[in-house]
């Protein structure tokens, strides 16, 4: 098995499904994140019964009253005249999501470790070819 010609080749194969794919979830993510701003909007009033499992409050955010949905602890804690800080979209407006950006989360760390492992697969494989 260790003298199989195809042997560097099928690792090298292996290794590079391993690079690209979770190089293009990895840039998929950021390019979704990249179209998201941060931004405050004060609240205007809060809706008092939950719809859909979700608590929504009114704000005033670049001249317009927009809903937005929020947890039931951020629910909690917003008050009306409060700042909130929401995410938009420039290329979807008037829709708001509530909460910071989290650039660092357990995906990417998952994805790129697995980019990781194919590149040192990668490596294994260059060095067991020319040897």
């Amino acid at each position: 098995m260790r003298n199989n010609p195809a042997l560097p080749a099928a690792i090298g194969l292996i290794s590079s499904l391993l690079i690209v794919l979770p190089a293009w979830v990895l840039l998929a993510g950021k390019r979704s994140r990249s179209r998201l701003v941060m931004a405050v909007a004060l609240v205007v009033e809060k809706e008092p019964q939950p719809y859909g499992g979700w608590f929504h409050c009114w704000v005033d955010f670049a001249g317009h009253r927009l809903r937005v949905p929020l947890d039931q602890d951020a629910w909690r804690r917003t008050r009306a005249g409060h700042m909130l800080d929401v995410r938009y979209d420039p290329e979807k407006p008037g829709e708001l999501a509530h909460g910071k950006l989290q650039w660092l989360n357990v995906a990417n760390l998952l994805w790129a470790s697995m980019a990781f492992l194919g590149a040192l697969t990668a490596v294994v494989a260059w060095r067991l070819w020319f040897r």
